[in-house]
């Protein structure tokens, strides 16, 4: 208890993130219930978030999607309609887009730090559920519920339609899950991603081993994705600009995948990848 208390927020998140990897769904859910776990984590996740790992994360991947945009705009001039964002935390990409995306996260308490901190006008839709059954969430004006309970039979669920998305982002969530997890997430985003529609995953660059990281990308890939081999990879940074010119952002390292749905490829049978982070 002393070494906690004598913590600082970074590292309490630290600590309690290395406690979570490869928990799963179900898991991580049991975990935010007990003890008030979910609003600590929620508490410490958002202090002086924008000089964190969060949000410079969401900085890169903001430039990902624009990128992305542009040469979509290139083509027929049309920009992403439909953005979700999974394991969304405090509404990471609604903030940093500053136009409304599908947001879903397990922890109600990490998204109403978001809700406060979004600008007015382009609040997304939000949604406690898991990354591993898009097809039911519920809308948290719907429920007083603070995590969502995977097992719970809730009264009222919405989903994400079967090929509605233009883009789905998962940043800081697959380390969490388990190999079956992961399989459910690729599954759900084969899913609800339009033809040719874009996956963009990040994880802390520590969270994977780079002996790992070739078969990890051909897991991706099996579940019926390509990857972009131009944009996949390591990100390190520490020149991201924030609101306050008298801070400097935290330097991270980011591993980013990106991938695009193949249409008529995802593999449905029982042999599931291991999606493998360390050896």
């Amino acid at each position: 208890i002393k070494k906690y208390l004598e913590m600082n927020s970074k590292e309490i998140i630290a600590f309690m993130f290395s406690r979570l990897q490869r928990i799963g769904a179900e898991g991580f859910a049991r975990s935010m219930l007990e003890y008030n776990t979910a609003f600590i984590l929620a508490l410490h996740y958002n202090r002086e978030w924008e000089f964190g790992n969060s949000a410079n994360c969401g900085r890169l991947c903001k430039q990902v999607v624009e990128g992305l945009e542009e040469r979509v705009r290139l083509r027929n001039g049309v920009p992403f309609a439909e953005i979700a964002d999974i394991g969304c935390g405090p509404l990471v990409m609604n903030r940093m887009l500053e136009r409304p995306t599908t947001n879903v996260d397990i922890n109600r308490h990490q998204m109403n730090f978001g809700i406060a901190a979004v600008k007015p006008g382009t609040l997304g839709r939000n949604y406690i559920g898991s990354a591993t059954d898009l097809g039911r969430l519920v809308n948290i004006d719907e429920t007083n519920d603070v995590v969502y309970c995977p097992s719970k039979a809730y009264d009222k669920v919405h989903g994400i339609a079967d090929r509605s998305l233009d883009m789905g982002i998962a940043s800081f969530l697959m380390y969490f899950l388990d190999s079956e997890g992961n399989t459910r997430f690729m599954r759900e985003m084969y899913r609800t991603l339009k033809d040719e529609g874009y996956l963009v995953i990040t994880m802390p660059k520590a969270k994977i081993a780079d002996e790992c990281i070739p078969q990890f990308l051909t897991d991706i890939a099996s579940m019926g994705f390509k990857l972009d081999n131009d944009i996949t990879g390591t990100y390190v940074s520490d020149s991201f600009r924030v609101k306050d010119p008298t801070r400097a952002a935290t330097k991270f390292e980011v591993y980013l995948i990106l991938a695009r749905k193949i249409p008529n490829t995802c593999k449905n049978d029982s042999t599931n990848p291991e999606f493998v982070l360390t050896p």
